[in-house]
Formats: structure tokens, C-alpha cells, sequence
């Protein structure tokens, strides 16, 4: 193959390129979604669940969730729950209460209520994430 035919052919395999990454700018640009942080009190739906966090005290957060009437039962709740402090990821651990999450089983169309607790190390902002089918819900809890 010529010289020519293999300067030609990058190119255009480089024009290529500048192509896609132009069109992807452009759709990134026009996409108005704006992530949303709650703040400790405020509700928020994810995947038709309704989750609020009540209140967060000494590293232990209580959380209220309302399922959809037509949802199946939600166990194991910790495990849809993190936190993060900084740049590090906590889950929840058991406590032995009452109100611990992990006692507990969320029915459709009930109310429930309990707490989560955590034992995060380090400094910087905390947030708490609720994940259920890919969908994030985030407080700022300090």
C-alpha cells in the first residue's frame, strides 16, 4: 500500500473521530438532568419506593420507606443503603435494636420505620445512598 493511500486513510479515520466526539458533546451539552442531593427530612422515589430519612445522629440514621401497593416484599434493606464519607464506602452493620433495619421486612403499602447504623472512618462530607434497580437516591447528612 502507498504512502498516500495510508495518509489518506488515517485521515479520515481521524476526522472520524472528531465526528463522534462533536456529536457526543452535543448531546451531553443539551441534557438538562441535574443531580439531586436531599437533605435529612426530605422524601425521595426511587424505582416507585418512597424513602425519607428521618434523622442522623451518632453515625446512626433512621430511615422511612413506603413501598408501592403492587411491589414485592423488600428484605434485606442494608444492603440497599451505603454511606460514604470522603472518598470511602461504609455499609451498614448490625445492630441489635428493635429498629434495625435488618430486623425487619418492608410490605407493600405499609409504612416502615427503622434505623441503619454505620461505622465510618476519616474526614470529609457524609452522604447517605439508597440503590434499588440502578436508581440513587442521596442525602447530605453533614
Amino acid at each position: 500500500m502507498s504512502t498516500r493511500k495510508l495518509i489518506l486513510t488515517a485521515f479520515i479515520c481521524g476526522f472520524a473521530i472528531l465526528l463522534a466526539g462533536g456529536i457526543q458533546l452535543l448531546r451531553i451539552s443539551r441534557t438538562d438532568e441535574v443531580a439531586k442531593v436531599y437533605s435529612i427530612g426530605e422524601s425521595a422515589t426511587v424505582d416507585g419506593i418512597s424513602v425519607g430519612v428521618v434523622s442522623y445522629s451518632g453515625d446512626v440514621a433512621s430511615v422511612r420507606l413506603l413501598l408501592p401497593a403492587n411491589f414485592p416484599a423488600f428484605a434485606s434493606l442494608p444492603s440497599h443503603f451505603s454511606m460514604q464519607r470522603g472518598n470511602s464506602r461504609f455499609d451498614a452493620v448490625k445492630k441489635d435494636s428493635s429498629t434495625d433495619c435488618s430486623q425487619k421486612t418492608a410490605q407493600p403499602a405499609q409504612l416502615l420505620d427503622c434505623s441503619l447504623t454505620f461505622v465510618p472512618s476519616g474526614d470529609g462530607s457524609t452522604y447517605l445512598r439508597f440503590t434499588s434497580d440502578n436508581k440513587t437516591a442521596v442525602w447530605a447528612l453533614g
